[in-house]
């Protein structure tokens, strides 16, 4: 998640569609003026997808009250199916003086925002999934991605299987589209081809000429595997602003796993206590990291930080309340 701050203004417009309170009716009006969505191509417009046709990817912005200022916060997310948005729970404000919002492009390539109150599912914990529920007008002018629950299967052939991360990354990642909207906060559509499997990913600390391994980083103790994908190899870096969004298996859309949920480096306390204390920047030492593949590799602070990723699958849902998820 991206926070911006923002000095709240007093407006006085007509009232955006779906901002039933003032409130409402201010932060709509703060996102609508300073927020841009971009497609895969740094343009203001819809993302579609040639293989896909349809535009069923948003950003999920939430705005927080803070004295005087607002922090807004960003997400990606997807319109599943009528009234089903996913995203992860963990991108839905705590705060009840927060609002959030959906924006997205229509059937039409026309820009649309619309306020979020009700929520089908949202995890709590490791299990970071939420399913949020659309207004009527959004439902209608929204293309829909065709979901359909599908049980995640291991391959037999392999531990991993190739998988598309349907992100909206923060253009503040990106010089060039921040020359381009000076002033503005948004984010681009990048999706992010990766491998996924349900091995947990370690890493240690050893000192580089003995080999001697100094400390094992370990990641959630009460991460299941059952319920998560572990996410490396990707073709970009896993940013800010990612999180929510749609995990399908990379050579068949319609395979649709999970929602990304967070990287594994923002999350592991040991990775962060050897980056405070320095050791990360210490020449003798060295980390090596153990994807699925089991074989070492050495790493950056920076590449474990942004490169690993946890997903959470469909069946956290399907087993807690299978009502949360669409049907045919």
């Amino acid at each position: 998640m991206l926070r911006n701050h923002w000095f709240l203004l007093l407006i006085t417009l007509a009232l955006p569609a779906g901002a039933g309170t003032p409130k409402e009716f201010s932060h709509a009006t703060l996102v609508d003026r300073t927020v841009v969505m971009l497609d895969e191509n740094g343009q203001e417009g819809p993302a579609r997808i040639g293989e896909l046709g349809r535009t069923p990817f948003a950003m999920l912005v939430s705005v927080t009250p803070k004295g005087n200022q607002v922090d807004l916060s960003y997400c990606s997310a997807t319109h599943l199916k009528g009234d089903y948005l996913l995203t992860a729970a963990h991108c839905v404000p705590a705060s009840s003086e927060a609002t959030l919002w959906v924006l997205f492009y229509s059937k039409e390539g026309k820009r649309q925002l619309f306020p979020i109150r009700d929520f089908y599912f949202r995890g709590q914990g490791n299990e970071d999934i939420a399913v949020a529920k659309l207004g009527e007008d959004a439902v209608a002018a929204w293309d829909e991605a065709n979901f359909r629950f599908s049980p995640f299967e291991k391959p037999a052939d392999s531990p991993d299987v190739p998988v598309t991360l349907w992100s909206y990354t923060p253009i503040r990642f990106f010089p060039e589209y921040q020359q381009k909207f000076p002033g503005k906060a948004g984010m681009v559509f990048r999706p992010n081809r990766c491998v996924a499997s349900q091995v947990l990913p370690r890493i240690v600390l050893r000192e580089r000429k003995s080999k001697r391994v100094t400390t094992k980083i370990s990641f959630h103790e009460d991460m299941k595997s059952k319920d998560h994908l572990f996410i490396d190899k990707c073709q970009h870096a896993i940013l800010e602003g990612n999180s929510g969004s749609l995990i399908s298996h990379g050579k068949n859309f319609d395979y649709k796993l999970g929602v990304l949920a967070f990287t594994l480096g923002e999350h592991a306390s040991t990775w962060r206590q050897l980056h405070e204390a320095g050791y990360t920047k210490d020449p003798t030492k060295e980390l090596i990291y153990y994807g699925v593949d089991g074989k070492g590799e050495l790493m950056t602070y920076e590449q474990g930080l942004f490169s690993l990723g946890a997903g959470t699958l469909f069946e956290t849902i399907e087993r807690r309340n299978p009502a949360a998820l669409p049907r045919p």
